[in-house]
């Protein structure tokens, strides 16, 4: 039960950042986050900003938050996974057609990841922490369809790599992206 009023207040804030970002923002994106290895379902958003343009191709800085779980009940016993992914990286992009746009991206950050339910109580009872945190690097690339001037729908395919086990997995996103300030 904690788990999900910690998921509500996590889900409830990153929409309360969305709304109050200033129009300087370049551009913004909400949507689902899967991740593999049994990671679960989630939201993912991303903000970024141009700091360096050309005529073909933008390079911007990011910010990138998600949330997954993971949860599995079975004769009464309860058990979760969930994953918060805190990043920021650079991303490049460039024209992919009239009304596509293809990206690549390095983001750096912090990983935590907790078990929830009846685990997390086992985990109490036994004094044991059963939660890790710690560094991660994700390289990813995607596309963006622009339908409209300022709106449009990205697929972005990521690698998490975890340092403190080296351990790797996938992070497939669909995301609603939207220019700021125009």
């Amino acid at each position: 039960m904690c788990n999900r009023i910690v998921q509500r207040v996590f889900l409830a804030g990153a929409l309360f950042l969305v709304s109050g970002l200033p129009a300087a923002a370049q551009n913004a994106s909400v949507g689902l986050s899967f991740l593999g290895d049994n990671g679960g379902t989630g939201v993912a958003a991303d903000f970024a900003n141009h700091f360096r343009t050309s005529s073909d191709r933008n390079l911007d800085w990011l910010v990138d938050l998600s949330l997954n779980h993971n949860g599995a009940s079975a004769f009464g016993f309860d058990a979760s996974l969930n994953t918060l992914i805190v990043q920021g990286g650079v991303r490049l992009s460039g024209k992919a057609a009239e009304n596509a746009m293809w990206h690549v991206q390095g983001a750096i950050g912090i990983a935590h990841q907790s078990a929830g339910g009846d685990i997390n109580d086992l985990c109490d009872l036994g004094g044991v922490d059963c939660s890790d945190t710690g560094a991660i690097f994700s390289p990813a690339g995607g596309f963006t369809y622009w339908f409209s001037g300022n709106k449009g729908v990205r697929g972005q395919l990521g690698i998490p790599i975890f340092f403190n086990g080296g351990d790797s997995t996938t992070r497939f996103d669909i995301s609603f992206v939207w220019q700021m300030g125009q």
